[in-house]
């Protein structure tokens, strides 16, 4: 029977999406560390390399690689406030890209049959409120938990990206300024 599960685990479409998205973070990381890493893209690219760098901050930001690798160097070459809103954009987008990888896990793994098992307090989970949608991301890897529990509980996709929006804006910034204080001193 577990044999029999792990098949099905690892068959599933919203697995392989996920590896999928997990190598490709890994082999763009890689070329881009190849490449000289993130500063040097910008410095060659100016501009144009946020069409490079927010997807790559997004895709690291699904995955155990820390999005900052890149988020930082963005903020240093584009400055406070472009900076602040590339980096809030590759979160953003991050956020959207969890939420359909829970959704479709959910719906791979049946999770309305799971979640009918569970005790009470995890069955009856507020998911769908603003207060859990918006200041749980402000936890140490709060926005996986957000992302995953919002698209597995079926939470409206609309309300779940706008919630996700205000929730990073404050991160955004905050790291904008940090980043920019320190590039000050």
């Amino acid at each position: 029977a577990l044999r029999q599960r792990a098949r099905r685990i690892a068959s599933a479409p919203a697995t392989r999406m996920f590896a999928a998205a997990l190598g490709f973070a890994f082999l763009a990381w890689a070329s881009i560390r190849f490449l000289g890493g993130a500063d040097a893209i910008t410095a060659r690219f100016g501009l144009a390399a946020a069409f490079v760098l927010v997807p790559l901050q997004a895709l690291l930001a699904l995955t155990p690689f820390p999005s900052q690798v890149v988020a930082i160097p963005v903020l240093v070459w584009f400055g406070f406030g472009k900076g602040a809103a590339l980096v809030w954009l590759g979160w953003w987008i991050a956020a959207f890209a969890q939420y359909a990888l829970a959704r479709r896990a959910a719906f791979d793994f049946r999770f309305e049959e799971v979640r009918d098992r569970l005790p009470p307090p995890l069955r009856d989970l507020p998911v769908g409120h603003p207060a859990f949608l918006i200041a749980a991301r402000w936890v140490p890897g709060g926005s996986h938990i957000v992302n995953a529990t919002a698209g597995a509980y079926g939470v409206s996709l609309v309300r779940h990206m706008t919630c996700a929006a205000v929730s990073i804006a404050p991160r955004a910034l905050f790291f904008a300024s940090v980043v920019h204080g320190i590039a000050l001193l």
